[in-house]
């Protein structure tokens, strides 16, 4: 590595990657808790792919101490333990195939015509209707879907869905 490399690594790798990780922290916990989901879920896997960039280039103005790191058992222990939990999450779903059981339901229901799925919800069309008049979107068509009530309405699902259910 040149020196002017190495000097541009030294100045710009760690304090980016630690400004990345900041806007990626706080926009992934606004994500967890559905705030502004909206305004920050494009942001964050932008970010995202901007932050993995920055540690890339971190690990390697680093990598001499990265070495000693790969020496000791904590960090494997740690490795392996975040790989197990990723599976966890990440195998139903898929490696073998199968979804979340929450996630078909949600996807039936929003994706259903209103007239369908008002009885399952335990109300009416006409009474889902009024709900979401009190909430400023005019509802007109029996068969459009919570879905395409969110796209059209500029809201996000989960506050179509709270509006939905009675």
């Amino acid at each position: 590595m040149s020196t002017s490399t190495s000097d541009f690594l030294k100045k710009l790798a760690t304090p980016l990657a630690m400004a990345l990780f900041m806007v990626i922290a706080v926009s992934g916990t606004m994500l967890f808790f559905h705030v502004g989901e909206g305004l920050v879920k494009e942001l964050h896997e932008w970010l995202g792919i901007a932050f993995v960039t920055a540690a890339i280039l971190h690990v390697y103005r680093n990598w001499l101490l990265f070495k000693k790191y790969f020496q000791k058992r904590l960090l494997w222990a740690i490795l392996t333990l975040t790989i197990i939990v990723t599976l966890a999450f990440v195998a139903p779903a898929g490696l073998l195939g199968q979804r979340n059981g929450i996630r078909l339901i949600v996807d039936a229901v929003s994706t259903a015509p209103l007239q369908q799925i008002a009885p399952v919800l335990g109300t009416s069309y006409e009474d889902m209707r009024a709900r979401f008049a009190k909430q400023g979107i005019v509802i007109d068509n029996p068969a459009i879907s919570l879905r395409e009530i969110a796209y059209h309405s500029k809201r996000e699902l989960p506050e179509v869905l709270t509006i939905a259910i009675p």
